[in-house]
């Protein structure tokens, strides 16, 4: 909605998106959490170098990266494909808003 605001095109959507950072952050600001529980006893903590050896952290830090890698290719290239194929913006917009909405309403779901 804010796409068309200013002379520049996407500037109200930059604009929109620093107020809504602005306010995440000022609720995040004043938010006050209770104090962590202890889960584990004392011990000696890892060196970082022993932690990043460890196959667990190297698998998951790997898969982290592919996953990261290709949403972030496929989720520049549809729009570009899309608007490229003549559709028109708000298709596009519209295929993004399902894409993310597909992506946490799942997980908004009770487990069965």
């Amino acid at each position: 909605m804010s796409r068309e605001l200013g002379d520049v095109p996407f500037l109200g959507s930059f604009v929109g998106l620093a107020a809504l950072y602005a306010l995440a952050l000022l609720v995040l600001m004043l938010t006050q959490l209770p104090p962590a529980s202890r889960t584990h006893g004392e011990g000696d903590a890892l060196p970082l170098g022993k932690i990043l050896r460890q196959p667990g952290f190297i698998v998951a830090v790997s898969a982290a990266m592919v996953g990261y890698g290709v949403m972030n290719l496929a989720m520049t290239a549809t729009p570009l494909a899309m608007a490229g194929a003549g559709h028109h913006f708000n298709h596009v917009s519209m295929t993004i808003q399902w894409h993310v909405v597909a992506m946490f309403y799942p997980r908004s779901l009770p487990a069965i």
